[in-house]
């Protein structure tokens, strides 16, 4: 799975969504903005794997 600069992370948890924003993808590690200006990083991995068990959803950036 392809991982860019600006996608959006869409978390989905039983009582709320939470987004964020994909800063960098640097190796096996996907760097984020959460929506209150937090940062966090996630393995690249663990990251395909919530996408495939629906945990979350990937919303491509548009390229101008």
């Amino acid at each position: 799975m392809k991982f860019e600069c600006d996608d959006i992370l869409v978390f989905k948890t039983p009582d709320k969504t939470s987004r964020s924003r994909i800063s960098k993808v640097d190796g096996y590690v996907v760097k984020l903005f959460e929506e209150n200006g937090s940062y966090r990083q996630m393995s690249k991995k663990g990251l395909e794997e919530m996408i495939r068990q629906g945990f979350v959803d990937l919303i491509k950036a548009k390229k101008p």
